[in-house]
């Protein structure tokens, strides 16, 4: 019975000296996060592609609302004729952002304004890689051959004598860049004056375009010294 308890006190004297166990090794560092190159920049181009055989059935289609702007204009003006070449900006969606004449001989802005529309509800083949300049030449021969003729002063001098004409169409040009190329359609002479009967306006550029009416009104007032026959044109540069 003492041998049992002597070896019992000596197994609990070895345990005790054993001490704790030794601590567990502290775990790898995680590897730094990979580095990931960042996208490409989006680089789009401002003006894209559009097809050319779509874009010609687009035209083919305007030649019935073309025409009837036309015919139109001609039961107000029967001596309307002329060419004109518009500028059109087409957006990726296939719509017309915005159109202008670059050059018209019509002079009549309401049949130019029926054309403009016509052409803004038109569907428009989609670019690619971005919006697309069209530009489009069109043009009235009208019935038979004109008859008007003019003998007298040209636009220039007509606004010479007009100082508040010409200071209200400034106005409207104001910080707008480049010429307004005008023709207009006289009334036949009263006392050696004609006046304007119609007119259309080719304009510079977009922002130019949006100041074609008010450029219109001011010419309303506008006589112009000579003698005419039938309806004559005029052509003035601004």
């Amino acid at each position: 019975m003492r041998l049992t308890r002597q070896a019992l006190v000596a197994f609990a004297l070895l345990c005790g000296c054993a001490g704790a166990p030794p601590p567990k090794p502290a775990p790898p560092p995680e590897p730094p996060p990979k580095r990931v190159a960042p996208p490409p920049p989006l680089v789009k181009q401002e003006l894209g592609d559009i097809d050319e055989g779509a874009l010609k059935k687009t035209f083919a289609a305007l030649d019935v609302p073309l025409q009837s702007c036309f015919d139109a204009g001609r039961r107000r003006l029967p001596a309307l004729r002329g060419d004109a070449r518009v500028y059109l900006r087409v957006g990726e969606d296939g719509r017309l952002r915005y159109g202008y004449y670059e050059r018209t001989s019509l002079g009549d802005r309401a049949t130019e304004r029926c054309a403009l529309d016509a052409f803004a509800q038109a569907s428009w083949p989609a670019p690619r890689g971005g919006e697309a300049e069209v530009r489009h030449e069109f043009g009235f021969d009208g019935a038979g051959k004109a008859s008007a003729s003019w003998e007298g002063e040209d636009g220039a001098a007509a606004l010479a004598r007009a100082p508040k004409i010409r200071a209200a169409i400034d106005k409207c040009k104001e910080g707008i860049d480049g010429r307004f190329y005008v023709t207009v359609h006289l009334t036949a002479a009263k006392k050696k004056r004609a006046r304007v009967l119609s007119a259309g306006v080719a304009a510079p550029s977009r922002e130019g375009e949006e100041r074609v009416e008010c450029i219109l009104k001011a010419l309303r007032k506008l006589e112009v010294a000579g003698s005419a026959r039938g309806t004559p044109k005029l052509e003035l540069s601004l």
